[in-house]
């Protein structure tokens, strides 16, 4: 594509020009367009996973936040997860911005993840908190069902 000298040529470029390549920065080249529909912008992207997270973490770098919200699902059901934000600088764009919701009640995986071991807040202290109860409250069950030699 030839370039242009002209200035207003430019700047319609420049928006699809930067949101590839803030999603490059982030690992998502292959996510070209910017959905609006779902909350995205030229410098923040929304993506799948805790895992995908972590991979754009570990990529850039940068201050991971998290914020208890409540979503609605698309059967209409209320649920409470924690989005998971990461805030990194990229060299020539600025400040940009990866997010997704992470129920840990649902992915306790993630928690061994270095994006959640670096996320600042006591959320995320919390939710780690009621992840060890959860898995002691198990560990105690399952000893008392071999002690009473249930489940053997």
């Amino acid at each position: 594509m030839p370039e242009t000298t002209d200035p207003a040529a430019r700047r319609a470029a420049r928006p699809a020009d930067l949101a590839h390549h803030v999603r490059t920065a982030l690992g998502r080249s292959r996510q070209a367009t910017v959905r609006k529909d779902i909350g995205e912008t030229d410098r923040r992207v929304i993506l799948w996973s805790i895992h995908e997270l972590n991979l754009a973490f570990q990529r850039v770098r940068g201050l991971v936040t998290a914020t208890p919200v409540r979503r609605t699902t698309s059967d209409g059901r209320t649920c409470a997860v924690l989005e998971m934000c990461l805030t990194a600088y990229v060299p020539g764009v600025g400040a940009v911005q990866a997010v997704t919701d992470w129920d840990p009640a649902d992915e306790p995986d993630g928690f061994a993840l270095m994006a959640v071991r670096c996320a600042q807040g006591p959320e995320v202290a919390a939710a780690r908190v009621r992840e060890l109860h959860r898995q002691a409250a198990a560990d105690y069950a399952s000893s008392a069902r071999q002690r009473a030699g249930v489940g053997l």
